[in-house]
């Protein structure tokens, strides 16, 4: 984004993909050994997101993460419109756990 290319479209619309899919499962196995402690899945009320994220990230991590977990619920912009014609597929080559590492760490 910082190539100082004009975007073709308002939003620009990027579908970011890991390496490979993750599971519920997989996401707390990887929260675990980020944290070096036992997490518990719980459901969580979309207006509670930003102070879930905020238990484990620094503010403004926190709110992008529950941003983002918003888009997909219902009423969420990948709900209004789930295969944008104007998005960029970009898949990743960090796994998660690397990801999770850095975040915790900030």
């Amino acid at each position: 984004m910082s190539t100082g290319e004009t975007m073709p479209a308002n939003p620009y619309i990027f579908e970011l993909v890991g390496p490979r899919q993750y599971n519920s499962y997989d996401v707390q196995k990887a929260f675990e050994e980020a944290l070096g402690k036992k997490v518990t899945m719980k459901p969580v009320e979309t207006a509670d997101l930003d102070e879930f994220y905020g238990y484990v990230f620094p503010p403004a991590t926190a709110k992008e993460f529950a941003e983002m977990n918003r888009s997909f619920l219902p009423g969420g912009i990948i709900e209004k419109d789930p295969k944008p014609t104007a998005a960029v597929k970009k898949t990743g080559q960090v796994e998660l756990l690397d990801v999770f590492k850095q975040l915790v760490a900030q």
